[in-house]
């Protein structure tokens, strides 16, 4: 392991905690003229529009989570990839309000900023040329960067396609200066399980392909080719994700060799005139770079029963339109009734071949800490979810003694959802989520303790994964959050230490990396909001 990448992430780690005493380093004011542009698109690329499936999937929402009810796979071709695309990374809708307008996607991202980019790696299917293609959300259209030679389809065992995201880190710093490097990996993590929601409403399989290198992924993703991208501008590989069938991905060396002998075409458009540098991000993305990780053991999760059945059984589709990230909660709202939020819980918990923690190929690391507020049959406190049952005593021990750590009544026993403390949490979590009043009027508020000094010490990378894992159970939070009738919005601004202080933790084994809330929304009457596409 590289001890000096080691310590700069622990560094990096450090220095963009949120303190009572001071913020992390940021931008003294927001410069309106370099807002980065949300959209990049490529010049001299060949565009292919993709057509929009208004209402689908069709398929139940619950049926995402059915064993028994194992959904029929869909064909790949143009038409499947298109909506694949519309429903996990594509636009959700349209706001405005006094002369400003501003679009919504079906993943979350930090600020609305969207630093992710997605990339398709494909075959020749129905309706589409085999190449590697820019995907652009806001025309929902396809630009390629990459025509193959005829050997490319030989690297492709069986019918699948695979996405590579990309970071581009300027869209966050612009807005949230060094802490925003924390913030792009939030939003791979969203992304990561948006896709992987839309995969299994469509009868497909999705895993995060762990023998790609982040070099290997800057090749078949085009991202290495730096003089095609604005100087400050430049994308960074993120995660390379595979859709289909899961023993028999496609060959990385065929494909590698085949794009690198391929015809390149396109160049990356300016997102902002101007920029302002934060060499810290450049220093930590760097020191997480994964030059040689080895494939990952898949991870076996134990066996559990299945979610319970959804009462009111919503297509998938319109969850995953729906989702937005809410702005403010009514205080008065109605609390959320408990088998709503067994359902929550119980969703948290990976299952074998069950959206979206099957998409990640590694234990889980990333364990929430409940704040319960109003919700029925809870005590009002503070509950830890421990995802696997080792780390529950590892957290037992970091706590304080005052944390009683009880098993809870009504609760199947195969949630191990535990109490910390009784009491009233609103304050103390609304004071630690940077005093945001949307933190405390919910109807529940979650941090997610990762297991940060046991990953690292196996690689400086695993900074980055334990983000994504964190960004995944947001996604999990989100669209739970939205078939319960509620609302959920992700903080990404809270004062690290002293929630760690508040529970005892004292070393690096364990820190919260994002934070979460959950509660009934207000919406804003001035707002107007119109559809995504024109056509739609």
């Amino acid at each position: 392991m590289d001890e000096k990448s080691l310590q700069i992430i622990n560094s990096y780690h450090e220095r963009t905690k949120h303190r009572f005493s001071a913020y992390a380093r940021g931008p003294e004011f927001l410069d309106w003229d370099d807002q980065p542009n949300p959209f990049r698109s490529f010049s001299a690329t060949l565009a292919t529009r993709l057509p929009l499936f208004p209402g689908h999937p069709e398929t139940s929402y619950s049926d995402l989570f059915d064993p028994e009810n194992r959904i029929p796979p869909v064909a790949f071709d143009l038409n499947a990839i298109a909506l694949l695309l519309e429903v996990s990374l594509g636009l959700s809708a349209w706001k405005a309000y006094a002369g400003t307008r501003w679009s919504l996607r079906c993943n979350p991202s930090s600020g609305n900023l969207h630093p992710t980019e997605a990339y398709l790696i494909t075959p020749t299917l129905s309706g589409l040329s085999g190449g590697i293609y820019h995907y652009l959300s806001r025309d929902h259209l396809l630009e390629r960067r990459m025509i193959p030679p005829d050997s490319w389809e030989k690297a492709w065992k069986t019918p699948g396609i695979l996405l590579g995201l990309t970071s581009i880190h300027w869209r966050e710093a612009w807005k949230y200066g060094e802490r925003a490097f924390r913030y792009c990996q939030h939003d791979v993590g969203h992304a990561i399980a948006a896709i992987r929601y839309a995969a299994g409403a469509m009868g497909w399989n999705a895993t995060v392909l762990d023998g790609w290198s982040d070099g290997m992924i800057s090749r078949i993703t085009g991202t290495d080719r730096h003089q095609e991208f604005p100087e400050d501008e430049q994308e960074v590989s993120e995660v390379l994700i595979w859709i289909g069938d899961l023993l028999a991905p496609p060959d990385p060396s065929l494909l590698l060799e085949t794009a690198d002998v391929g015809t390149w075409e396109g160049k990356a458009s300016q997102l902002s005139p101007d920029h302002l540098g934060w060499p810290v991000i450049g220093e930590a993305e760097f020191a997480t770079r994964d030059h040689s990780l080895p494939p990952q053991q898949p991870h076996r999760p134990v066996a559990r029963p299945a979610l319970p059945k959804i009462s009111e059984p919503l297509p998938s589709g319109q969850i995953f339109r729906q989702r937005r990230s809410a702005q403010r909660f009514d205080p008065n709202g109605e609390p959320l009734p408990h088998s709503r939020f067994l359902r929550i819980l119980d969703a948290l918990l990976p299952r074998e071949k069950m959206p979206p923690f099957d998409v990640l190929t590694w234990s889980p690391r990333i364990h929430p800490v409940f704040f319960v507020y109003k919700v029925e049959g809870m005590e009002p406190g503070c509950y830890l979810l421990p995802r696997h049952s080792a780390v529950e005593e590892q957290i037992a021990r970091s706590l304080t003694a005052d944390f009683v750590l009880e098993n809870c009544g009504q609760i199947p026993p195969h949630i191990p959802l535990r109490l910390l403390r009784r009491g009233d949490t609103r304050d103390l979590f609304r004071n630690i989520c940077c005093r945001q009043a949307i933190a405390s009027q919910s109807l529940f508020g979650v941090a997610m303790l990762s297991e940060f000094g046991s990953s690292l010490k196996e690689g400086p990378w695993w900074y980055r994964r334990l983000f994504w894992e964190a960004g995944v159970l947001g996604q999990s939070l989100y669209l739970e959050a939205e078939a319960a009738g509620a609302r959920g919005t992700g903080i990404g601004c809270f004062f690290d230490d002293e929630l760690h202080s508040w529970l005892g933790l004292t070393t690096h084994e364990f820190q919260s990396l994002y934070h979460f809330t959950v509660g009934r929304p207000l919406e804003d009457p001035r707002l107007e909001t119109s559809p995504p596409y024109p056509s739609a």
